[in-house]
């Protein structure tokens, strides 16, 4: 098998640059651990460190085109998909601290998402009014289960949701 999760979390994905640890942290997605043709990993296995090589950890959004190119080395590969995808410079970017839910679409049910905002946000009406009209809107933060019950409520609304985890 060519794409495994490991007990190691990853940090950044070798195309693109996206963290992803912190999705990978809460919910063991968000990317995997890809191995190209000169994958080898027999020094790990004798207890050196790192010991692995022709392995790199991919974000979910590159995951498919990085599994067409698993006949190439790494090196080659993840060349081969940054200039596929427009990456001219690889630049690591930091994630967020925890996920962030956010409101991307009201609905149908403009005066439901309205209070329930208020609830989650402790937002003044003004200010929750003000954030309708500019979406995305940020409600919540935290450890995903902390804000679940406002997204389930929100979608429950009509409203279309979405957890920011970089």
């Amino acid at each position: 098998m060519f794409v495994h999760r490991d007990k190691m979390t990853p940090s950044y994905c070798a195309v693109c640059g996206r963290c992803f640890q912190n999705q990978y942290f809460h919910i063991q997605e968000g990317g995997r651990l890809v191995h190209f043709s000169d994958f080898d990993d027999s020094a790990a296995k004798r207890g050196y460190c790192p010991g692995v090589v022709g392995a790199a950890w991919i974000c979910e959004e590159h995951l498919s085109i990085a599994l067409e190119c698993i006949d190439l080395p790494v090196e080659t590969a993840i060349a081969e998909l940054r200039r596929q995808i427009g990456v001219q410079r690889y630049s690591v970017t930091e994630g967020r601290d925890e996920p962030h839910l956010f409101i991307d679409r009201i609905g149908p049910n403009r005066p439901k998402v309205f209070a329930i905002l208020r609830a989650a946000t402790q937002m003044t009406p003004t200010q929750a009014k003000e954030a309708i009209e500019h979406l995305p809107v940020f409600v919540s933060k935290g450890w995903p289960a902390e804000f679940m019950n406002w997204k389930k409520q929100l979608e429950e609304c009509g409203a279309t949701m979405r957890i920011a985890w970089d």
